[in-house]
């Protein structure tokens, strides 16, 4: 018999020792209870008897955008698979969530609505999954047969969205204990009143998380020590905890988060620790997870294992928290023991690379901005095959074990509570998808190495494939995810792996997640549902890694896609992105490739021409001899998520985002003042640096016309015309802009909101709705900063008097038709359609007064010409 045998059999007799003398306690169904995203149960079974699950599955089809798959697997005391499934969806895909939630912390934002904005909401979050209610809902049943050939415990693995609903049944019954994945458990009437919570080896606290989202909130939550005191909760807020309070303890707004610290680590060591939580009529989540003293391999990761809820002190030592031990050290999973015995067959001279071997050049991080250590898997395994040096490999698979013991008892890597995978277990800073890939594919590894390295991958791959809760929101980590598990898929060559993967790349790159999730139509990384400029480095620099290695067409029809767009986008000389969702920053390097004529920034110069940007209705862009114009109409981050900031996150309208003449430098571009909204609330309005229509509504509230989307933005010929209405207003902005041979001609006009007639039903609108205090065109240009050893001279803003003569524009208001912005030799010359009041605003912009007094929207008008120009070296006053 084979020494992997030997083992297996070593391991199910000390699960079975564990079991022995445990009385078979009955038990009620678990559920019915929402998926956040997850849910692990662990099942004892002493005498290695046949079980059934039977498990019920509701989908709520409210917050799910795409397809939502449920993933079950069963894992045998050896930590082998036995049961391993994909449900496939009820078939009802429709969006049914007005606002595009999916992703976000649905619940966060419910929260939000109603204590920040005063919005009841429109659903009972607790009725959604209440049993009453799930009666008039198809249901759907599997059941799933389990013929155990080893007594100890066995691991249930839900892993699908929060749309799901379940209620688990086994046959026969037992006692179980319950783990949230990465995020929740979800709690209603008595569930979670009294749980006992094993604490492994090494921890040295506990985090405890209570959310109730319905109001009023009336959940209290208590936590105690092995002797039956109460344990002060401090608030973890930060480095600052606030006050201990003993016992229980109610949650501020229903939100509570606290820690507890041990009196040492490994003070409460395999003892017991109780939980309550008091009655209430309102649905909560609940999590609880033990911070853990060993390292973890990735910056982004704290030793953080989420708690078994145990319905009875027995059951809960029984469970020991899902952990194993061997030789003294905690592990979660039978492939990390069995990786550690064949670590054992190692030496560490077979370990020890010989000084001078060959390395293979160019490696490339699979991390977008940030790479693995020198003495790491991914780079040894790099190097590996220029020479095939066992020695190399060894040390490899000895690095290799950081990675394996990382992943924890919810089948992804330990993380603190409500993390996001793709950060925590993508390629955005875990490094052991690609050498698992070589060492399985390409390297003559010993098959003790090989096979537990296999289980690892393809734990990791499962997981991530459900990975679709807070990731989808998340653009750039969600990148570095889909790049994780190609590689997983590659190092398995599993066929449900590889279904999974295709699935989750097609929705990934089409919309698939819901039309704001993924690549968006025109080839950005959208985040927080909007493009963010600088996360497309994500895919630019982070897939350089994989384009290299798999050469898959996929990958490099995508990175084409966006590094096209960037190539019409990354001004050069200016700031970047106005309409970006999170940042403010420019992309890192690699937005453009100026060696490839596909990818050179259009902003250098070429032959002429006049294009929607990829095809999205989003981006237009015009190139003449003497200039190069982009602007924006697309997507925006929603008002909710700026309320969220410190203001709106990313403007468009139709904005001007750079006016650039070629082979000199940008001299008109729209910026942000800073990431997460900050100095972007329209109260703020006046210290923008934006191309927009601003101003004041008749009540005095401020309106700013880029906080609108134009979603019906096309391009017929040289003109491109579009309109939004404007947020927080009842305005609607249109702009129109006729891109001519050495000119641009800009219209912008307001109307009536579409939405605001609706009042009128009612006996009349209010006299303000539709009108306007007065307004004011904004128009940006480029300040050179004045630092450096040769800084730039400032740029000129000059305007014509009516007797002709030239003077700077200052922010004392003046009377002119034309004014003129020089950079040093070149700029641009604003011709206006009528004499109009202008002076220079408070952060590099040209305002010109479009309404100085209350007025219909109609009567905002505004049209004028930008003429760029370049002066001829023999006098100054040549345009082309």
């Amino acid at each position: 018999m084979s020494d992997q045998y030997h083992y297996d059999q070593r391991m199910a007799i000390a699960l079975m020792g564990i079991l022995l003398g445990f009385s078979m306690a009955q038990a009620q169904p678990i559920g019915p209870t929402r998926l956040y995203d997850g849910l692990v149960l662990y099942i004892p079974n002493r005498s290695a008897t046949p079980f059934r699950i039977v498990l019920d599955v509701w989908d709520l089809n409210t917050l799910s955008r795409a397809p939502a798959e449920l993933l079950v697997k069963v894992y045998d005391p050896t930590g082998h698979v036995a049961v391993r499934e994909v449900l496939p969806d009820d078939g009802v895909t429709a969006p049914l969530s007005a606002p595009p939630v999916a992703g976000w912390d649905h619940e966060a934002w419910y929260l939000q609505s109603a204590l920040t904005r005063g919005l009841e909401p429109l659903i009972s979050w607790s009725r959604l999954a209440d049993p009453e209610r799930l009666k008039g809902l198809v249901v759907r049943t599997f059941t799933f047969d389990v013929a155990p050939a080893t007594a100890g415990v066995y691991r249930l693995l839900l892993a699908g969205v929060p749309d799901h609903v379940v209620r688990i049944r086994l046959e026969p019954d037992r006692s179980v204990g319950q783990l949230s994945t990465q995020n929740w458990l979800y709690g209603a009437a008595e569930m979670f009143r009294q749980s006992w919570l094993y604490v492994p080896r090494g921890a040295k606290k506990v985090d405890l998380l209570l959310l109730e989202v319905d109001r009023p909130a009336s959940r209290q939550v208590a936590l105690f020590d092995p002797k039956g005191n109460p344990i002060p909760l401090q608030t973890a807020a930060g480095n600052a905890p606030e006050r201990e309070t003993p016992g229980f303890r109610p949650p501020p707004v229903g939100f509570g988060q606290w820690e507890a610290f041990f009196p040492a680590p490994g003070a409460y060591d395999d003892q017991l620790l109780r939980l309550e939580v008091s009655d209430g009529p309102n649905a909560y989540l609940l999590t609880a997870c033990f911070g853990l003293s060993a390292p973890v391999p990735s910056k982004r990761m704290r030793h953080t294992v989420n708690a078994v809820f145990a319905p009875d002190p027995e059951t809960a030592r029984i469970l020991r928290g899902g952990s194993l031990e061997y030789e003294g050290r905690l592990f979660w999973h039978g492939f990390q023991i069995r990786y550690a015995e064949w670590l054992k067959t190692l030496t560490d001279e077979e370990c020890r690379i010989p000084p001078g071997l060959p390395r293979r050049p160019g490696y490339v991080s699979p991390g977008s901005h940030a790479r693995p250590p020198e003495d790491s898997a991914d780079v040894w395994m790099h190097h590996y095959p220029a020479h095939r040096n066992p020695q190399v490999l060894n040390a490899a698979l000895r690095e290799m074990a950081n990675g394996l013991n990382a992943m924890g008892p919810g089948d992804h890597v330990v993380t603190g509570p409500l993390k996001n995978l793709a950060y925590e277990m993508g390629c955005y800073g875990f490094f052991y998808h690609r050498p698992a890939w070589r060492i399985l594919r390409e390297s003559d590894a010993p098959e003790g190495a090989r096979g537990p390295i296999r289980e690892f991958v393809l734990m990791m791959g499962d997981r991530l494939a459900f990975a679709r809760g807070g990731e989808l929101i998340n653009g750039n980590a969600l990148a570095s995810l889909v790049q994780a598990l190609r590689y997983c898929n590659e190092a398995t060559q599993d066929p449900l792996q590889e279904r999974l993967f295709n699935d989750y790349w097609n929705r990934f790159v089409n919309g698939g997640f819901g039309d704001r999730v993924g690549i968006g139509p025109s080839g950005a990384i959208q985040e927080s549902f909007g493009y963010d400029h600088n996360y497309g480095s994500y895919v630019l620099l982070g897939w350089r890694a994989v384009l290299s290695d798999l050469h898959d067409p996929r990958f490099q029809a995508a990175w084409e896609r966006v590094m096209t767009l960037y190539s019409y986008t990354h001004t050069v000389g200016a700031g970047q992105g106005a309409w970006s969702s999170r940042t403010h920053g420019g992309i890192a390097g690699g937005a453009y490739d100026p060696q490839d004529p596909r990818f050179r920034w259009k902003g250098f110069g070429g032959p002429d021409l006049t294009e929607d940007v990829n095809g999205g209705h989003e981006f237009f862009a015009a190139r003449r001899r003497g200039n190069y114009l982009l602007t924006y109409h697309g997507r925006l981050s929603p008002s909710w998520i700026g309320d969220g900031f410190q203001g709106q996150v990313g403007y468009g309208g139709g904005m001007i985002t750079a006016l650039v003449v070629p082979a000199r430098g940008a001299v008109l571009a729209s910026t942000l003042e800073g990431s997460y909204g900050a100095g972007m609330h329209r109260s703020q309005w006046l210290n923008f640096h934006l191309h927009t229509l601003a101003g004041l509504l008749p009540d005095g509230q401020p309106f700013v016309a880029a906080d609108s989307e134009h979603l019906d933005a096309r391009l017929e010929g040289n003109v491109v015309t579009s309109s939004g209405e404007i947020r927080n207003s009842s305005l609607l902005s249109a702009r129109r802009y006729d891109f001519r041979e050495d000119r641009i001609v800009a219209h912008v006009h307001l109307m009536r909101a579409t939405g605001d007639t609706v009042f009128d039903l009612w006996g009349g609108r209010p006299r303000w709705r539709g009108r306007v205090r007065e307004a004011w065109e904004m128009i940006p240009f480029v300040q050179p900063p004045a630092r450096g050893r040769n800084p730039f001279a400032p740029t000129r803003v000059t305007y014509w008097k009516a007797d002709h003569a030239e003077a700077e524009l200052t922010t004392e208001p003046v009377q002119t038709d034309e004014i003129l912005v020089d950079r040093g030799g070149y700029g641009v010359r604003l011709r206006l359609d009528r004499t109009r009041t202008v002076r220079r605003g408070a952060n590099d912009t040209i305002m010109i007064q479009v309404a100085a007094e209350p007025v219909e929207a109609e009567q905002v008008t505004l049209s004028y010409e930008l003429i760029p120009f370049e002066w001829e070296p023999s006098g100054r006053g040549a345009s082309p």
